[in-house]
């Protein structure tokens, strides 16, 4: 049988290991506190993370939308100022036209009015001529 002495000393032996177990026990509890909070604050930069990705891609899905809206603006102003520039060219074309026509018909005028004067003037040529050939006609006919 075991005496007091020995009952004693295992006693504190025990009591020792005890609060060694405890203590360690201590800081693994607060390891684990330690780990936890650290657990939540890495969960809670996860989830603010995924937020601000989140706000990121609706961010770029409206711009893309935009820029797709103001693309297409500038599409449609780009035909627009084509139709206007294709407009503006065709005036100019059928202006130039009507004034190469008017010119067209001005010369025509000026040379049916110039052969008419020609032959105006030749036709008082030719009775200049009869008369030189009457005239000599009639010399002739005096002579002989």
């Amino acid at each position: 049988p075991l005496d007091t002495a020995q009952l004693h000393q295992q006693l504190k032996k025990s009591n020792k290991e005890l609060r060694k177990h405890q203590s360690e026990t201590k800081k693994l509890r607060k390891h684990v506190v330690v780990l936890h909070d650290q657990l939540q604050a890495a969960e809670s930069e996860l989830k603010a993370q995924r937020e601000e990705l989140a706000r990121a891609a609706d961010r770029m899905e409206n711009d893309r939308g935009r820029h797709d809206e103001e693309k297409e603006d500038l599409m449609d102003e780009h035909e627009d100022e084509l139709e206007n520039q294709k407009n503006h060219y065709e005036q100019m074309l059928q202006e130039q036209k009507e004034r190469f026509e008017q010119q067209v018909r001005e010369l025509e005028e000026r040379l049916h009015r110039t052969e008419e004067q020609r032959k105006q003037e030749d036709g008082d040529w030719t009775m200049e001529l009869d008369d030189a050939v009457s005239r000599e006609r009639d010399v002739i006919k005096k002579l002989g």
